[in-house]
């Protein structure tokens, strides 16, 4: 966060605010290869959606906020960016912690998410967007493992827009069979190949190029077809 100091009369900033906290402990500093310093006694004033100042509580400023927090013995700090998540994955917490890593994948996470409807994405990314929050953390990069189905994405997407926080979605692919010498790689449902993004429709040139050792799978059905190819094929 930065720092204005430098204006404590206030001159073009407003008297006027949705929301003052007062007394913290504020973490400031960063911007511009600027050293972070801890500050006790400051107070951060929010307008329109903004921080609109920030300085000392004791500097005389007066004022008039809809809503004061007195945030003494408490940390103020600009919000975290988390980069790695799967926020459908919320509702697996605990289940399997005993396990290693691929079993828990595996037997776990992609088994639930191939039995999740859209209602339940959207409830589990809700609830992984309020914790994070609740946490610190303001913005989130969310990683679309084993869920193609543009749907499941759109439910993602709408927790990300109710809970407020600031959502970025990565449409993953995903690699299944790599352990037979075939891959199929799901890339989200099938558009006008113009539409598609430019990584998308590179990794389906590059498919196309190594075929039948990769292919693509355009949507859920798709990709259960070819699973159950699999399993006639390999008796997995």
């Amino acid at each position: 966060m930065s720092d204005s100091r430098n204006d404590l009369t206030g001159g073009a900033t407003p008297l006027q605010a949705d929301l003052v906290v007062t007394n913290a402990t504020a973490i400031l500093g960063g911007a511009n290869g600027e050293q972070y310093r801890v500050v006790p006694g400051t107070s951060i004033e929010v307008a329109a959606g903004e921080i609109s100042w920030i300085g000392p509580t004791d500097s005389g400023r007066a004022t008039r906020a809809a809503k004061v927090v007195d945030a003494k013995g408490r940390i103020a700090v600009a919000g975290l960016v988390s980069t790695h998540n799967h926020a459908f994955q919320n509702l697996c917490k605990g289940i399997g912690d005993e396990l290693a890593v691929w079993p828990i994948v595996e037997g776990v996470i992609l088994a639930t998410a191939e039995e999740m409807n859209v209602e339940e994405i959207y409830i589990a990314s809700l609830a992984c967007c309020i914790e994070g929050m609740r946490s610190g953390r303001t913005t989130l990069l969310d990683f679309m493992v084993g869920l193609p189905d543009i749907e499941h994405q759109r439910a993602v997407l709408r927790a990300f827009r109710d809970s407020g926080v600031r959502g970025l979605l990565g449409r993953a692919t995903r690699e299944l069979h790599h352990e037979v010498g075939r891959g199929m790689v799901a890339l989200g449902e099938r558009e006008d190949s113009q539409r598609q993004p430019l990584a998308v429709r590179a990794v389906a040139a590059f498919a196309e190029l190594v075929r039948p050792q990769l292919e693509v799978a355009g949507d859920r059905q798709e990709l259960r077809a070819h699973l159950v190819a699999h399993v006639h094929l390999h008796g997995a």
